[in-house]
């Protein structure tokens, strides 16, 4: 009197299969030759076969009387005989519709593996023992709004429908989704997951929603495909987070989310925006070799994240906690660093800030463009004029940050640019207060500064070049070399004025000997075997004056450079 349905582990037409899927049924629960049959009362005969309510075809059998006698075989099973009696391999449902506030079963596990059902709704039902659903097909929605799972859930390798519905559903022990297909929105909003919980492998066709979801154990997201938008806003990961190895085709939110464990994001491929706007990563965070460019991490705890070789240009990290991140080999260009705290930030030579995205990021230092080259920041001016954030303050404030981050990290290179890139802000600062400014002081203290700045950027490069000074010095020494002849205004010791006509006439080495007094007055050491006339006292007392500076400044400009 029990049904004739067999489920054949090797023969998938039995469990509504096809050839070369695998039968996601324990060995425990078939016999000696691979075969389970159900233990349920025959309710009707279909082509010769002898079918329990539960595997009767669909249109043979009326949907609240399945439900009706499910619950009743569930509820009245035997202690002794629980396993079997729930359960229900294969069955094929309509409608599967449990009224509000129902408790289904305390101690019987019930068993689902393979079944077919057109709907599934169990709003606000508590599920008391385990519940395994592998293989399972759900042709249309799954609805288990505020649904409480006490014991075990299983959901591998399910088929959900169009929509599929867990909005504040309670997990209380473990949860398994791996490798499950699920439609074209899926809402685990406001869900409480006690347990582990693994949707390994899964793929989520359309967008996804884990709205203030709590997961207070392990979760695992790993090589999970999310096709639409995926939203994880004010989530909480109580005890570590792995997406390692998953796409996200659309876009991905974090917005407020806290990390409280291990977060792996390593080889995750994000093909849409990724937004962690004021998100908090308490420990270790893993972002190694991943491409986050113009990703959202403004307002975000970073610390002790990993970013090693990971590109974020352009991404958005304003006010963003970095204490302790590691960039080795990170490529910010472009990305917004304004208020960003960079405190014990680990970098090293392959790590760029300055310039644009679109830029050679693999030329060489030792190039004469390299040389020339002035990279900046996003915010700043001359950040080949396509950026929409441009602003001087913040340039800046973001110039100043990365002065100090690279002269702890013994980046001198990085540390002269930003400093540079600093002055000429506050140069060009300088003149549009004189040019905007109203009063005649004011313009005139404007301008004054503005000249100062500009004689410093052009002499000593505001003190990063010594380069500057050797060739002014040199071409000043010249100068007043050349101007020596032209009013007789040097001539040696006992002997006569040295003039261009004297020089003209084939005395050449004369010039030489202007060039040599000059050279001597510049750097103060004047031997008293010439003598300036007239003008030439004025131009040797202001060659002496100007090379004392230039030497102290020469000297000044060095020791700056030996000590970083």
């Amino acid at each position: 009197m029990t049904c004739d349905y067999l489920l054949d582990a090797d023969d998938p037409e039995t469990w509504d299969g096809e050839q070369g899927d695998e039968c996601h049924v324990d060995e425990e629960i078939l016999n000696e030759h691979g075969l389970w049959g159900c233990p349920h009362e025959v309710a009707g005969e279909v082509d010769g076969e002898h079918l329990c309510l539960f595997h009767l075809p669909v249109d043979k059998k009326d949907d609240e009387r399945v439900v009706e006698a499910f619950l009743e075989v569930v509820e009245g099973a035997d202690s002794t005989d629980s396993k079997k009696q729930g359960q229900f391999l294969g069955g094929r449902f309509g409608k599967f519709e449990l009224s509000e506030n129902t408790t289904v079963m305390q101690d019987c596990l019930i068993n689902l593996s393979h079944a077919v059902f057109d709907e599934i709704k169990a709003e606000q039902t508590e599920f008391g023992g385990d519940l395994v659903c592998r293989g399972i097909r759900v042709n249309r929605q799954v609805n288990f709004k505020q649904a409480v799972f006490r014991g075990n859930a299983v959901f591998w390798d399910v088929e959900f429908g169009s929509f599929a519905d867990f909005e504040f559903v309670e997990f209380k022990e473990a949860l398994s989704f791996e490798n499950a297909d699920f439609g074209l929105l899926t809402d685990f909003s406001y869900v409480t997951f006690e347990e582990v919980s693994d949707f390994s492998g899964s793929e989520f066709e359309g967008d996804v929603n884990f709205l203030y979801a709590n997961f207070n154990d392990i979760v695992l997201f790993e090589s999970v495909k999310f096709g639409g938008d995926a939203t994880f806003d004010s989530v909480e990961f109580s005890d570590g987070v792995s997406f390692e190895d998953t796409i996200f085709e659309q876009n991905a939110e974090f917005w407020r989310s806290e990390f409280f464990g291990r977060s792996d994001f390593e080889n995750v491929n994000f093909n849409g925006e990724m937004h962690f706007e004021q998100s908090e990563f308490y420990e270790y965070a893993n972002f190694v070799g991943l491409t986050l460019d113009g990703c959202e991490f403004d307002h975000a705890n970073l610390t002790d994240v990993e970013f090693t070789n990971t590109s974020l240009c352009e991404a958005n990290l304003e006010s963003a906690m970095l204490s302790r991140a590691t960039l080795l080999g990170t490529d910010l260009r472009g990305a917004k660093l304004n208020g960003a705290v960079l405190g014990d930030v680990r970098i090293n030579a392959d790590t760029q800030f300055l310039g644009h995205p679109k830029g050679d990021s693999n030329s060489s230092p030792y190039t004469f463009s390299a040389i020339r080259s002035k990279p900046c920041c996003v915010y700043d001016p001359s950040y080949n004029g396509d950026s929409d954030e441009v602003d001087a303050d913040k340039a800046k404030t973001v110039y100043r940050a990365l002065e100090e981050l690279a002269g702890k990290a013994a980046r001198p290179r990085l540390q002269s640019q930003c400093f540079v890139r600093r002055q000429d802000l506050q140069k060009d600062g300088y003149w549009q207060d004189a040019k905007d400014a109203e009063l005649c002081q004011e313009r005139l203290i404007a301008g004054g500064r503005y000249s100062r700045a500009k004689v410093a950027q052009v002499t000593l490069l505001y003190g990063e070049s010594p380069w500057r000074i050797i060739g002014g010095s040199v071409g000043f020494i010249i100068v007043v070399a050349i101007l020596y002849p032209l009013g007789d205004w040097l001539q040696p010791v006992g002997g006569d004025p040295i003039t261009y006509s004297r020089i003209l006439n084939g005395e050449w080495e004369l010039l030489l000997e202007s060039l040599y007094f000059s050279t001597l007055t510049f750097t103060t050491l004047g031997m008293g075997d010439y003598t300036p006339v007239g003008v030439g006292q004025i131009l040797a007392t202001f060659n002496t004056a100007l090379g004392a500076v230039l030497i102290a400044l020469l000297v000044f400009v060095l020791g700056r450079r030996a000590a970083r």
